[in-house]
């Protein structure tokens, strides 16, 4: 189990726990916050978690919402492929956590991602909790983003 510390957006009312060891930025390019984790492929691409929050304009359910995101990633992110979708419960909300490969340019360097999304909506907000990780280092730090996931308030 790994030792963590609490994160908390008063804008838009929630709290996880991240690994103690690991940064915290916040406001990033429309991104809450993002946990960056450890630096690897000898320093070509930081392990991280973020954490996106969408007010959401029109009553929409969180199927529909998961289609459209994941139509527009089809379309956006090269190489993006689905792989893994499964229903479970996030801070009492109904979520689905979905399991991609994709490819990214880093430093110079094209890698190969494997991430994991879990999305679900909560008082007309959907949120993305998205582990971004080389398909490499998947297994290696996958318990911190259960972590995240795991203490959403």
């Amino acid at each position: 189990m790994r030792k963590s510390l609490t994160y908390s957006s008063s804008k838009y009312n929630f709290s996880v726990d991240y690994p103690v060891d690991w940064d915290v930025r916040e406001d990033l390019d429309g991104i809450v916050v993002v946990f960056a984790g450890p630096s690897v492929l000898e320093g070509i691409y930081d392990v991280n978690i973020n954490v996106t929050a969408e007010r959401l304009r029109k009553k929409m359910t969180l199927k529909d919402y998961v289609m459209e995101a994941d139509l527009k990633a089809v379309k956006t992110i090269p190489d993006y492929k689905k792989e893994q979708a499964d229903l479970t419960t996030i801070g009492g909300q109904p979520a689905i956590v979905l399991v991609a490969t994709l490819a990214v340019k880093s430093k110079g360097e094209k890698v190969s991602l494997k991430n994991k999304y879990a999305i679900f909506i909560k008082d007309k907000v959907a949120y993305t909790i998205t582990y971004d990780t080389p398909a490499k280092c998947y297994d290696e730090y996958v318990d911190c983003f259960d972590l995240v996931i795991g203490s959403f308030k």
